[in-house]
């Protein structure tokens, strides 16, 4: 479902400072701020089918997974903007690798009138995470989500689904922000290079104030915040 966005509601004092940032590849920021933005908004992937969907695609694994993105809110707000249901299937059969993500790209709670996601060709080391040497990590072809209800169609975000699991066996999921911004902004008399993405969450756009800003010393450069 979608809710209400109130972070549209939020007020620009008219004395506050403006700085331009540029829009780049949110695989491109600095290596320690990547790492947290390429996360993506996460949920552990459940071997039970979620209550409030109401019919999921004949699957080719006996153990598909399930799981729902909320996207558009903060995390204490879950009657804000969209919950995306997923499930997760294995295309050739069980133990065999899973390489299908079914999404509800129109929230109407019915998994098999969307198409679903493949897995991506030529990816970049950049998009990696890092799952050790028994873990599994699949990146999917990038699709464009809504953050709230009504959207314009052109302002849709673009994000990249990702399955991964560990070692241990815990599997999660998440939807990566594929593009960051970033510029020199100056608080007092000082300047600073930003990186402004969204990291572990997507609570809606970059105005929105749970979306993280790095700071990082304008002196030189440094991937350290």
């Amino acid at each position: 479902f979608c809710g209400i966005d109130v972070a549209a509601a939020i007020e620009v004092p008219k004395d506050a400072a403006a700085f331009d940032l540029k829009e780049i590849s949110a695989f491109d920021v600095p290596g320690t701020v990547r790492t947290r933005l390429i996360f993506g908004a996460y949920v552990e992937c459940q071997t039970e089918p979620g209550k409030d969907a109401r019919r999921y695609p004949a699957f080719q694994s006996d153990k598909p997974l399930y799981g729902s993105f909320h996207i558009g809110g903060a995390a204490t707000e879950p009657n804000v903007g969209c919950h995306y249901r997923f499930a997760i299937d294995e295309s050739a059969g069980a133990g065999r690798g899973y390489d299908r993500m079914y999404l509800d790209m129109n929230l109407n709670g019915d998994l098999t009138d969307d198409a679903f996601c493949r897995p991506m060709k030529d990816v970049s080391r950049k998009t990696q995470l890092g799952v050790g040497d028994s873990g599994v990590e699949v990146r999917f072809e990038p699709v464009k989500v809504r953050l709230a209800p009504g959207s314009d169609p052109s302002q849709q975000l673009e994000v990249m689904p990702r399955f991964w699991s560990y070692a241990s066996g815990r599997q999660y999921a998440s939807l990566v922000t594929m593009k960051a911004r970033t510029g020199t902004i100056k608080i007092g008399g000082d300047k600073f290079n930003v990186v402004l993405g969204h990291s572990r969450s997507i609570p809606g756009w970059f105005d929105h104030p749970e979306t993280g800003l790095y700071l990082f010393a304008a002196s030189g450069p440094s991937d350290e915040p």
